[in-house]
């Protein structure tokens, strides 16, 4: 995976609930610290098809939740409401 990363390839990785296992979806926007560069948190935008009549919302994880990064997906310990 190197050192590097784009933000296009962060969105095509699933992000994965350690908690249930279930998928979350795909990565939609990044909150960054504009003054040192670290990802404060990542929204994750429901891709079920469940989530288009439940009108889901975006999920909002903070960076301290990503538990691994793997090579096609993110796995976060997140507590649903």
């Amino acid at each position: 995976m190197g050192d590097k990363m784009r933000i296009k390839e962060l969105q095509s990785f699933d992000v994965v609930n350690v908690i249930d296992g279930d998928k979350l979806g795909k990565i939609i926007d990044l909150e960054i610290n504009y003054e040192n560069g670290q990802i404060l948190s990542f929204t994750v935008s429901p891709k079920s098809f469940a989530s288009f009549f439940n009108k889901n919302k975006n999920i909002v994880i903070p960076w301290e939740e990503v538990v691994k990064f793997g090579t096609e997906v993110i796995i976060v310990n997140h507590e649903m409401d």
